[in-house]
């Protein structure tokens, strides 16, 4: 009978040491987390929204790069990354509810739209290429639509569009739809799912198949890790996830016919969000538009980020030299 207690004793042992270790590993890695977003010099500025941060790096023609769901300054920079190797300058601000950035009462995509142009305006920028990713890609047309003049080329990358006459990506199951969401407020779930299924991760938040991601090479993979791993911490980020929940599902009325700057819009066939169904109609109504989509990468291009964007280069080359 004394074999029991020893066995009970050495079981909570280990679910003593497992917790411990678990404990350790996500508090190193959550440190590790805010110490990569505390590593950018950012800048704020002040408009009438509120204090904004942004990165302000390069010294070529000005790409406003605004970011897409789950982002934040970080992002917008990683977005531009190949614009910044090309010579652009690049200006990376979080929007509404993101890394540094406030919610004020209007949150809408043309206010963050205003924000934007007061930004520009502190930073003595009159003209930039607009680029928007995803939900970014929403306050990008917005700002297109209001702000003509300022807008000398509109860079549209898997846009989440998604007007009535649109038809948003096919819902998730109920467990799944909680799941998500539950850890999606929770930095310690994130990372947990992080850690114990990367690959469901990066299929399920990136929206991108599995097999794509396991034919990644080392390089490849890395890349798409790091996309996913830099969501965290995602309670800086929580706000502005539940805007963009919000303004995806609602999105404002934009006369595309009143766009007027060359338009690039990218998007995968396979996307899950449906992202090429988006770009297929915003393509429709805006004049001139040029239209790229591959026939496969998910919502992040996996393995054919480079393809997409020596593509965007060559628009940019094109339509402003």
């Amino acid at each position: 009978m004394a074999v029991r207690p020893r066995v009970l004793l050495v079981l909570a042992s280990a679910v003593v040491v497992l917790a411990v270790y678990v404990a350790v590993q996500f508090r190193a890695d959550m440190r590790v987390a805010r110490a990569a977003v505390a590593s950018y010099e950012t800048i704020a500025v002040d408009t009438s929204f509120g204090s904004i941060e942004l990165v302000d790096v390069g010294s070529g023609f000005p790409v406003l790069s605004i970011h897409g769901t789950g982002g934040g300054f970080d992002q917008g920079l990683a977005l531009a990354d190949g614009l910044l190797d090309a010579g652009y300058r690049v200006i990376a601000p979080s929007r509404f509810g993101y890394l540094g950035a406030p919610i004020p009462e209007r949150t809408d995509a043309f206010a963050q739209a205003d924000a934007f142009a007061e930004l520009l305006d502190q930073l003595a920028v009159d003209r930039a290429i607009v680029m928007g990713a995803s939900a970014g890609a929403i306050t990008a047309l917005a700002f297109a639509e209001r702000y003509p003049e300022r807008t000398a080329a509109l860079l549209l990358m898997v846009p989440a569009y998604y007007p009535p006459e649109q038809a948003a990506p096919e819902p998730w199951s109920p467990i799944r739809t909680w799941a998500l969401n539950t850890a999606l407020r929770s930095d310690f779930l994130f990372w947990a799912g992080m850690r114990l299924a990367p690959t469901g991760m990066v299929t399920t938040v990136l929206a991108t198949d599995r097999d794509l991601i396991e034919a990644a090479d080392p390089e490849e993979r890395a890349r798409l890790d790091t996309v996913l791993a830099m969501i965290l911490p995602i309670s800086a980020r929580a706000d502005g996830l539940l805007l963009d929940a919000q303004n995806t599902a609602s999105p404002p009325e934009i006369d595309l016919g009143d766009i007027r700057a060359p338009t690039f819009i990218a998007s995968a066939e396979d996307d899950h969000y449906r992202t090429a169904d988006s770009a297929r109609l915003l393509a429709r109504g805006i004049a001139g538009a040029e239209l790229f989509i591959t026939p496969d990468g998910g919502h992040v291009w996996a393995n054919r980020s480079h393809e997409v964007e020596a593509t965007t280069a060559t628009f940019l080359d094109r339509v402003l030299h």
